[in-house]
């Protein structure tokens, strides 16, 4: 399921905060049910990355995170 494309928002509190310390939020891409997908860029490899935030009401629900890990890890395999 791919993230859908926001329209006009307010301001976002992740776009330009650094994560990690390593990784500068510059947009936002979309979000859905899950939560926000963000444009990043790691500083040391110079690279654009995607960052997925899970909504803030779903941390506690462990099928919900256990979801969200199991999603990362498909995206992650896909990029190699």
């Amino acid at each position: 399921c791919r993230p859908r494309r926001l329209g006009r928002v307010e301001p976002d509190p992740f776009v330009g905060q650094v994560v990690l310390g390593r990784y500068v939020v510059e947009e936002v891409l979309g979000a859905g049910a899950m939560g926000r997908v963000y444009r990043a860029h790691h500083q040391t490899l110079d690279k654009k990355v995607a960052i997925k935030v899970l909504h803030k009401h779903l941390i506690d629900d462990r099928s919900m995170l256990a979801r969200f890990h199991r999603e990362a890890k498909l995206a992650a395999k896909r990029r190699r």
